[in-house]
């Protein structure tokens, strides 16, 4: 039984991330909700580090650009 707040949903995303240690990182959404994003990166992400993120959502040929931070 999945017990999560919000619905997640599976979508395979190009993402650009930066921490406080490093700039333009790139990574890979693979499902999303209203509380969280599930991503693959190119090294671990710790405890406590701000992460900012970045991806593109496409509906009906427009584009739309995403910044997130957490």
């Amino acid at each position: 039984m999945n017990k999560r707040e919000f619905p997640r949903f599976d979508k395979e995303l190009d993402a650009a991330y930066s921490t406080s240690d490093a700039k333009g990182l790139r990574g890979k959404v693979l499902n999303i909700s209203l509380g969280g994003v599930f991503m693959l990166t190119d090294g671990p992400l710790h405890t406590q580090m701000s992460v900012t993120l970045t991806f593109t959502v496409r509906e009906n040929g427009e584009a739309a650009s995403i910044d997130a931070e957490g």
